[in-house]
């Protein structure tokens, strides 16, 4: 898994729920992951992972796992079907396609165009929705209970800010700069997109300063999106009233405190009206790769004229194509939920018995020349980006002591069900789950 807090929670949930059908379960990131595939014993166990990997690295899994399966949250409902289409052979690395057992997807449409692409290997694909949405329709008012209550001691009646432009630096300035990561052009990366999504982020800089002098406006809380470094927004909005810029801890919790999110066409307007909460959309500052489903599932419109006047929406313009029933094109919700229909496929794979991992082994796998190497590298590439060296954000999220045992008790405490869940720590970003019995 990544370590980014819009996965954690929901690899967290599965993990238990699929402890309960029996199985063992390693969550960690990928060095961790395949430190622990380096030392397995035999070719036992389901690898998950959120995204295709290069082949040779796929190969070496295939190796030691019985088999791979892909959950890629990347695909969201907020792109329009024809980009989607468009994009999806960018996120699928060459010759990596046969080595595929299962490629799990959110709804309708991304099955169809997963199905396009993959031809006669178009059995591989299964519509599960996502964990994530398991956790927004049923779980987050329970997760989150306390931080919900502290938000909103702390930051009152205010309205949640989704950025979602994803660049917040001048492309013109850093189109010739080096990639960290090889990226393949297509409408979702073009320059033209991205210059346009920079300007987008510049008006809304102006934007906001301008929500924050008028005293009729609601207060902000400002969640940038996880390519968009806190800092270039503090350096661009500079000193603020009453306007909050954030990044801890799961967007969910501060949706559910908020009185309603204003966006610009991000994901999280779709948890917002899961959460009932009242949906705004910036449609002078929406990309219009995302800008069909944007309109649907927002109820009011706002230009850049401060609109609302405290919890009023009297004078804020409806939204005319509010219709969120189209929902159901791009996302499905199966009966039971995503995670018990992802666990159904599971207990259809072939699945071998295997014995625990022991920490030492795994230990002295990770310490070595070629960890210390890449750590070296994410270093570099978060200084390379402070210097203007390179024109991607590195994204490099350093959690203390490693993955959050706190994190992973609350959502285990959402059930009783999960109390004979055991947990143990095996390496800095590594953590086992059990119970007495496992497949």
């Amino acid at each position: 898994m990544e370590i980014k807090n819009r996965e954690y929670d929901s690899q967290i949930l599965l993990a238990a729920e699929a402890v309960l059908r029996g199985y063992r379960v390693y969550l960690g990131t990928h060095a961790a992951i395949y430190a622990l595939l380096k030392n397995k014993k035999s070719r036992a166990g389901i690898y998950l992972d959120k995204s295709t990997q290069p082949a040779h690295r796929m190969a070496w899994v295939r190796l030691r796992t019985e088999t791979y399966c892909i959950l890629d949250a990347e695909l969201s409902p907020m792109i329009s079907e024809n980009i989607l289409r468009e994009i999806f052979p960018s996120w699928v690395y060459e010759n990596s396609e046969k080595l595929i057992d299962k490629f799990f997807v959110v709804g309708p449409t991304a099955s169809l165009i997963a199905k396009e692409y993959f031809k006669e290997n178009s059995s591989i694909v299964k519509i599960t929705g996502w964990p994530r949405i398991d956790i927004w329709e049923k779980y987050g008012s329970l997760i989150y209970e306390k931080e919900i209550v502290n938000i909103q001691k702390r930051y009152g009646h205010f309205f949640l800010f989704a950025s979602n432009f994803g660049v917040v630096r001048d492309p013109e300035t850093t189109q010739h700069l080096k990639n960290p990561d090889s990226i393949s052009e297509t409408t979702l990366v073009s320059f033209e997109t991205v210059k346009s999504n920079f300007e987008n982020f510049k008006r809304a800089v102006k934007l906001i300063k301008k929500w924050d002098s008028d005293d009729s406006f609601p207060p902000i809380v400002l969640r940038p999106h996880p390519s968009e470094p806190i800092s270039v927004w503090k350096k661009e909005l500079g000193s603020m009233k009453k306007t909050r810029i954030v990044s801890t801890g799961d967007i969910t919790q501060w949706i559910l405190a908020s009185q309603g999110i204003i966006h610009a066409g991000s994901t999280s307007s779709i948890q917002a009206y899961y959460a009932k909460k009242p949906v705004f959309l910036l449609s002078n500052l929406t990309n219009p790769i995302v800008e069909t489903m944007g309109q649907r599932i927002s109820n009011y419109l706002l230009s850049s004229q401060p609109e609302i006047s405290g919890l009023d929406f009297t004078s804020t313009t409806n939204n005319p194509d509010y219709s969120p029933n189209s929902l159901e094109d791009t996302i499905t919700k199966p009966y039971g939920g995503s995670i018990n229909q992802i666990l159904n496929v599971f207990d259809d794979l072939l699945n071998t018995p295997c014995s625990a991992h022991r920490r030492v082994p795994l230990f002295f796998s990770q310490v070595n020349f070629k960890s210390l190497r890449r750590a070296g590298g994410l270093l570099k590439d978060e200084l390379y980006w402070k210097w203007g060296r390179i024109n991607i954000h590195s994204q490099m999220q350093v959690i203390p002591w490693g993955l959050d045992r706190r994190r992973i008790k609350k959502i285990l405490a959402i059930d009783p069900k999960f109390h004979q869940i055991q947990i143990r720590r095996i390496a800095l970003n590594l953590w086992e789950f059990d119970s007495e019995t496992c497949k």
